[in-house]
């Protein structure tokens, strides 16, 4: 499957004379979507509109805007869904499961077809986000999850050693 994504990604920049769908933007790759199947189209999409969307989480991330970052998480689950089809059952249900709880953003993560889901989630309220995260989504699903609670970073850093 990750093959497949990648050569639908590779049609699309020939349509579009680009090397990488880095280097497209939405309104050129909606002028040039008649072009190209409407498989490959919703493929590029969903890698056009995610660069932009991390480039617009970092932004909101560091200006503190919670909000915007919870909106983009969704916004991106749903295009993993439905344009980059990544996800299954058991993701939607799992980041369906987080925003009712509370969150504020959850999405699936990973190379997708299965696996983990995200979910940015204030920590005094964590206890509650997981139990009822976990209840809805062993209702749902019919089987039981797990969390995995971690703390942001600052992540890797040059250490200077004496």
């Amino acid at each position: 499957a990750y093959n497949e994504r990648r050569s639908q990604c590779e049609a699309a920049c020939r349509v579009l004379g680009i090397e990488m769908l880095r280097d497209a933007d939405l309104a050129s790759l909606d002028s040039a979507s008649l072009e190209m199947d409407r498989t490959v189209y919703r493929r590029a999409r969903h890698v056009v509109t995610e660069n932009a969307r991390a480039t617009e989480f970092y932004s909101a991330l560091t200006r503190g805007d919670l909000n915007s970052a919870g909106r983009l998480m969704r916004e991106s689950h749903a295009s993993l869904r439905d344009d980059y089809e990544v996800s299954c059952r058991e993701l939607d249900i799992m980041a369906d499961a987080a925003n009712a709880a509370g969150a504020i953003g959850a999405r699936m993560t990973g190379a997708g077809f299965g696996g983990c889901c995200v979910a940015l989630v204030a920590s005094d309220g964590y206890a509650s986000f997981e139990s009822r995260t976990l209840a809805e989504y062993e209702a749902k699903a019919g089987r039981s999850g797990t969390s995995l609670r971690l703390r942001a970073v600052d992540g890797a850093a040059m250490v200077p050693v004496r």
